[in-house]
């Protein structure tokens, strides 16, 4: 049909008039009404959720699982199956009127808000909790079924021995994942459905490689942007059981246990990054070459190439693997990889490797195409915790190397720093015809890196490696039924062996001691920190135009109710146009403009305007009213705007001063600008109900202030930037996050006071959590807060102390945020409903069915006598007797004490099997519960002494104590300590009381022979004594016989204080004191000069309650008097850090 155009043209339509077919039809009778912008906003806010999901349960209903299940989970499956049938027909009966009502809308026959009511309906309605229930019966379902998979593989598997070199890491039958919703590959001995989840948490044992192959390939691509909208559903449902969206960014770390080893591949356009990945896969997988003949080959990027075959040379494209969005190979020239993208395989059970393909270097489309390249390759990479290893991919026999290798080189190594040096690896393709050499490109290698700005980039055999793909593309032609002859054959055989040893070489330089990882923490520098603030920009002006709203509104008395901000991260990057006409809309007493979302690829899918109209975003930026009224509030917002307005001003500085190193925009004063044209058009409603004229006022003041700023030519440190940005990048300065960065984070500890009202918003930040512990929680300031339930699937361990929170408030968080939490350390204090045994047993039963560690120590200050106090703490734990915690196995006791008037009263868990902490109580007067004796003291590993006079009566025994810690002193305390525990195996001594005696310290450390961390709350020396302490004998032989290397001191201690305790430790490594301001210098140069033998070994000085500007005095005396060269100094939370 193709070559007969005349003889079958496609078929034409025209648009005519409906007179011309029916004269009769009156032209009008036809009503249309359009949908207007708010109506489709209604539809995809409340519809279009709902119907995404059912897609989900409709693609369960149509795919093959249900038959592909074992029998013992076949009665599970059949009944979700009819389940879900019966939601999918109730679903059709309620759609049926909401398409006749836009229907006789349309008509001009039902009024708007009947239209909306019935779109509501649907979202109201039980049907959509239902959904959400079989969607995640669905997951849970097929998790079973993978972990029966897995079972039955294991037990028909038996390892057998490797005949190649055992230092070549194998690699389990799970080989290959792709990480973060890109794409997912797998390797198995079952027929292509038998796939293993991606998701799965447990990583496979470890099989012959005779037996690892992949059979199926499953390309997972990131959601598309209609799927954002469901997730918008969450402003309006606080009952949502969504699982977060994850982003097409890379994680920067997984299972606390694993070990990644991230490396970078940068090369030319067409150096084969792709096939190189594709070749290293099967270089790994198949013992040999007859093997992998006789195999399937693993494609985990889609190949495309041309090959002659044939005595006449015929050419031939071969195709293999499945069409990927991310891989064009329509356009010669052009990079075929289009975006980063990362695949991980495991080399062992807790080791595996994260290879990054990214975009070609030398794009036919031109230098703007590879600088784009190059920023996306750099933003993708901030987004990891470390890089392994830089890989340079290069062809032997280059007549010369492209300048732009030679740009993307240097540019890269400025983003990431000279310490870069150490991790740059060279890797050679297509080397087959070099005798697997670098050829001709190496001499002009060496030559380019002779010339490049960072000196010393090693270029040596260790860290040189050469394949040649052919071997690969040759096991692709052969499923292409190509034929080869026997030369042919034992040319690619011989290639396949020289390949495969360099690979093995290659993953022993990765996985070895010879390559340390190179972390971000290094990667300072002046691009760095350039692509950071970018990151920030419109976080920070959104947040500080957000706040000026909300001072405006409180200043003028008009309203309680405040604008928050509401970011919904996005499932992939989208834009918005700044061309395109946007939708007003009023929040309180201000005019908002809301942006559509487009999708841009080359060009835009949803617009007519170019690609340079558009602004990208990772998040989506949604608003909320809420009503709060407080001075506090407008204080704390004051403070937070002046906070935010001083780092902007400083970024613009700093802008300034690299304006001459970077060429690019200011997008600080771009984005300010675009905010004061949209602030303009706002006023010009001349409306006086609306503050946006206030608003605009001052975005021009703070734009006037930003180029004066500008204009001072003040020279800023880098390290003063990077501090600035650790002070903004704090949950509760920023109302949204910076980037999805935070999003990777599974442990989260807040070492310091937080408000219950904040921790919406903080724990919003880390949807990953898996360990959170928060070290001052207080309660009060918002009782009514309104909780968002966060689906913290991941979270199983917190850790809370809490303080005037009411448990109340308390079930609130544990409803809201902890019902997969599996162990529960919780200290509170004051609100006895925290040892009301009933409430705790329905809460646990109800919403924590996970527990299986529970933790509880709380603390009752009451005037009241003695004998009431122990009655009534006996009266409580009596109810903790029932059989719902004694099979558990959670016991409980107290203690009662008096300090003057007031009385404390201690309850805790005693835990025979799981608690590892134990307070012990010297002076009890057999107070103790019944469950006191059944606590199991070998699983204690820390104890913390307690009370005012040693008992000889005490005898149990801490066999396996490495931890003590002493909350009062007495100089009879420590007589028969031995008794108790073994003081020889102590590695952690923290003495928290104030008047702990020195003599008793050094008698005490005469045991702890192994201590290696010593803690003081006071040191407790008098002037006297310095001299006598000191030449007495037995501190000497102290001081050369304890092991302790890391000392804190919580006081400010004088130059004596320091000079006494580093004779004392000998070998000290860290150091974290306070210091007497007027001997600050003093002290310093005596622990920096290292005159004194006992501080040769000291790395680490941490200064507290230091002052701001003992920053600047450090500095200025370590380049005065050069007693450093390589070294890190930061000043944090009132602590200077020096490295």
């Amino acid at each position: 049909m193709s070559q007969l155009v005349d003889d079958h043209r496609p078929i034409q339509y025209f648009l005519r008039p409906i007179q011309c077919f029916f004269a009769n039809c009156e032209h009008n009778a036809a009503i249309y009404v359009p949908l207007s912008p708010k109506n489709i906003m209604t539809i995809k806010q409340y519809l279009l959720p709902v119907w995404l999901k059912m897609t989900e349960l409709q693609a369960f209903i149509n795919s093959k699982t249900i038959k592909l299940c074992p029998k013992e989970l076949a009665s599970l499956f059949h009944e979700i199956y009819s389940d879900i049938k019966n939601i999918i027909k109730e679903f059709s009966d309620r759609i049926k009127p909401v398409n006749k009502s836009l229907l006789k809308f349309r008509k001009g026959k039902l009024h708007e808000e009947e239209m909306n009511n019935g779109l509501i309906e649907i979202v109201k309605s039980s049907l959509r909790e239902k959904i959400d229930f079989y969607l995640e019966q669905i997951r849970l379902l097929k998790e079973k079924l993978d972990n029966e998979k897995t079972k039955r593989l294991n037990q028909s598997t038996k390892p057998k021995a490797s005949p190649r070199s055992p230092r070549r890491p194998s690699t389990p039958s799970s080989l290959i994942s792709l990480a973060e919703s890109e794409q997912y590959l797998h390797t198995n001995n079952h027929n292509n459905n038998n796939m293993s989840t991606p998701h799965s948490n447990s990583t496979p044992p470890m099989t012959p490689r005779s037996q690892q192959r992949t059979d199926k390939i499953k390309s997972q691509e990131s959601p598309s942007k209609e799927k954002l909208d469901s997730s918008r559903e969450q402003i309006h449902s606080k009952n949502s059981t969504e699982t977060p969206l994850t982003t097409s960014r890379p994680v920067s770390s997984q299972s606390l246990n694993e070990k990644y080893i991230n490396v970078l591949l940068l090369g030319e356009s067409g150096v084969g990054k792709s096939t190189f990945i594709n070749a290293l896969i099967n270089y790994i997988t198949f013992e040999n070459f007859e093997e992998a003949c006789t195999s399937k080959p693993i494609v985990a990027i889609p190949v495309s190439f041309m090959m002659t075959v044939g005595d006449n040379f015929e050419e031939k494209i071969i195709h293999f693997g499945r069409k990927n969005s991310n891989e064009d190979h329509n356009h010669p020239g052009q990079s075929v990889t289009q975006h980063c993208r990362s695949y991980i395989f495991a080399i062992s059970s807790q080791t595996k490797i994260r290879l990054i393909d990214t975009p070609g270097m030398g794009d036919t489309r031109g230098l703007t195409q590879d600088d784009m390249n190059l920023e996306h390759i750099i933003s993708f990479i901030s987004n990891l915790s470390h890089l392994n290893a830089i890989c340079i991919l290069l062809k032997p026999n280059e007549a010369k190397l492209n300048i732009v290798v030679r740009s993307y080189f240097d540019r890269l190594l400025n983003f990431l720093g000279e310490a870069a040096r150490e991790n740059i690896v060279f890797c050679f393709t297509n080397t087959r015809s070099t005798f697997f050499s670098p050829g001709n490109t190496g001499p002009l290698l060496k030559k380019m890196l002779e010339s490049c700005r960072i000196k010393n980039i090693l270029y040596k055999k260790a860290n040189t490696f050469c394949f040649d793909s052919e071997a690969f593309r040759y096991l692709v032609a052969l499923t292409n039924q190509i034929e080869f002859d026997e030369y042919q054959k034992k040319e690619y055989q011989q290639s396949w062996t020289s390949s495969f040893k360099e690979s093995t070489r290659l993953l022993e330089y990765l996985c070895g001691d010879q390559l340390e990882p190179y972390s971000q923490i290094k990667w300072k520098s002046i691009e760095h920190a350039r692509l950071i603030i970018n990151q920030m920009i419109r976080p920070i002006l959104e947040t500080t135009r957000n706040l000026c709203r909300n001072i405006i509104q409180l200043e003028q008395h008009r309203t309680n109710q405040l604008i928050n901000l509401f970011p919904i991260v996005l499932p992939q990057p989208l834009t918005i146009c700044y061309k395109c006409e946007p939708v007003r809309k009023r929040y309180s007493e201000f005019l908002i403009l809301l942006h559509d979302l487009h999708t841009v690829l080359d060009s835009c899918k949803d617009c007519i305007h170019p690609r340079q109209d558009h602004v990208e975003l990772d998040y989506d930026l949604q608003y909320q009213i809420v009503h709060d009224r407080d001075r506090k509030t407008l204080e704390n917002m004051k403070f937070n705007f002046k906070q935010l307005k001083g780092a902007i001003l400083e970024f613009g500085e700093f802008y300034a001063n690299t304006r001459n190193i970077s060429n690019k925009k200011d997008e600080i004063l771009s984005t300010l600008n675009q905010m004061i044209i949209e602030e303009k058009q706002l006023s010009s409603t001349n409306d006086a109900t609306y503050l946006n004229q206030s608003l605009y006022k001052i975005l021009q003041d703070l734009r006037k202030q930003y180029k004066e700023a500008q204009e001072t030519f003040e020279l800023v440190e880098l390290s003063d930037i990077y501090q600035r940005i650790e002070e903004i990048k704090v949950p509760r300065l920023l109302a949204h996050p910076i980037s999805d960065k935070y999003s990777s984070i599974e442990t989260l500890i807040i070492n310091d006071h937080i408000w219950f009202d904040e921790i919406n918003d903080i724990l919003s930040y880390f949807p990953n959590l898996h360990r959170l512990s928060i070290d001052y929680l207080e309660g009060i300031r918002n009782k009514q807060l309104k909780i968002d339930s966060i689906n913290l699937i991941s979270l199983t361990y917190v850790n809370l102390k809490v303080q005037c929170l009411d448990f109340n408030q308390f079930e609130q968080l544990i409803i809201g945020y902890f019902q997969q939490v599996e162990s529960l350390y919780l200290s509170s204090r004051y609100d006895v409903d925290y040892l009301n045994a009933n409430r705790w047993q329905q809460l646990i039963l109800n919403h924590m069915k996970n527990l299986k560690i529970f933790d509880l120590y709380h603390i009752d200050l009451k005037r009241f006598d003695n004998n009431n106090s122990q009655e009534i703490y006996h009266d409580l734990i009596d109810n903790f007797v029932s059989p719902f915690w004694i099979k558990r196995q959670w016991f409980f006791t107290h203690h009662h004490k008096q300090q003057g008037n007031c009385h404390t009263g201690y309850f805790y868990s005693t835990n025979p099997y799981k608690r590892k902490d134990y307070t012990l109580y010297y002076g009890t007067d057999g107070n103790n519960c019944q469950h006191y004796q059944q606590t199991n003291f070998n699983k204690i590993n820390h104890v913390r002494v307690c009370g005012t006079q040693s008992k000889n009566s005490i005898i149990n025994y801490f066999p396996n104590v490495t931890e003590l810690t002493f909350d009062l002193s007495n100089d009879l305390i420590t007589i028969n300590l031995n008794r108790i525990f073994p003081l020889s195996k102590l590695t952690k001594l923290v003495i928290e009381c104030y008047q702990f005696p020195f003599k008793q310290l050094i008698k005490l450390l005469y045991s702890t022979v192994n201590l290696n961390l010593l803690k003081l709350r006071r040191t407790s020396i008098k002037d006297t004594e310095y001299e006598l302490i000191q030449q007495s004998e037995f501190f000497q032989m102290i001081s050369n016989k304890n092991m302790i290397k890391n000392l804190v001191i919580d006081e400010c201690c004088t130059l004596k204080n320091i000079q006494l305790f580093v004779d004392l430790c000998p070998r000290l490594q860290q150091l974290t004191s306070g210091m007497n301001r007027k001997e600050f210098l003093s002290i310093v140069r005596f622990l920096l000069s290292k005159n004194d033998k006992n501080i040769q070994n000291l790395s680490f000085l941490c200064i507290l309650h230091a002052p701001k500007v003992s920053l600047k005095e450090m500095k200025k005396f370590i380049k005065l008097e050069k007693v450093l060269e390589n070294y890190s100094i930061n000043h944090v939370d009132r602590k200077l850090y020096l490295w």
